[in-house]
């Protein structure tokens, strides 16, 4: 790239050098005239190449994107998933709760049963 940047200087002074001249000589006009097609093609292919390593950049940098996007879509699918599964640890936490706390009223319900069975049993026995 910086060869093809001092090929243009060169050619450049050279077509300046020339041009300042104020009488040219038939040889000198013509290396003039082939002077600036060459400028001319030097100038348009050191375009071209850079157009070539800007679509590189772009192209990668497309490619970052793309990447980045991926990566934050793992995440929030990451994020979602461990959202779910901290909402289905809580309901079966809540499910236990309440089996647990179900457990416990039958529990007290039969004990409840118990003692009035018995105080039945107690005041029959104290009528006989």
């Amino acid at each position: 790239k910086q060869q093809q940047m001092h090929i243009v200087d060169m050619l450049s002074k050279e077509i300046q050098e020339l041009q300042s001249k104020p009488d040219r000589s038939a040889e000198e006009s013509d290396r003039l005239r082939k002077l600036m097609l060459e400028w001319q093609f030097q100038k348009r292919l050191q375009e071209s190449k850079q157009k070539d390593e800007d679509d590189e950049e772009e192209e990668e940098d497309d490619v970052d994107t793309m990447l980045i996007m991926q990566r934050l879509e793992a995440e929030r699918r990451a994020r979602l998933q461990d959202e779910e599964r901290r909402r289905q640890q809580q309901l079966e936490e809540m499910r236990k709760r309440e089996a647990e706390d179900r457990a416990r009223q039958e529990e007290e319900r039969r004990r409840q049963e118990e003692e009035r069975t018995k105080r039945d049993a107690e005041e029959k026995v104290m009528v006989l």
